[in-house]
């Protein structure tokens, strides 16, 4: 047995204590950056406030409450 040896085999060691490591902590900051992004649904939902307030708020009222006597028809 070489000298080298005993020390190649740590360094490999090490190497793949650190492969593993490395991977946990990607998966760590990957989930905490998951959890931090807004879902697709709030997105969509907030982009739709906007349309909200500048389409239909001016009839549908801007709180949501409609007109008076909305389930009327209006004369033709």
């Amino acid at each position: 047995m070489t000298p080298w040896r005993p020390l190649r085999r740590r360094l490999v060691w090490l190497a793949g204590l650190a492969a593993i490591a490395g991977l946990g902590t990607a998966a760590y900051v990957g989930g905490a950056l998951r959890d931090t992004a807004a879902p697709p649904e709030a997105v969509l939902v907030a982009d739709g406030a906007g349309i909200y307030a500048e389409h239909c708020a001016a009839c549908h009222g801007v709180n949501l409450e409609g007109q008076p006597n909305w389930r009327s028809p209006l004369p033709t």
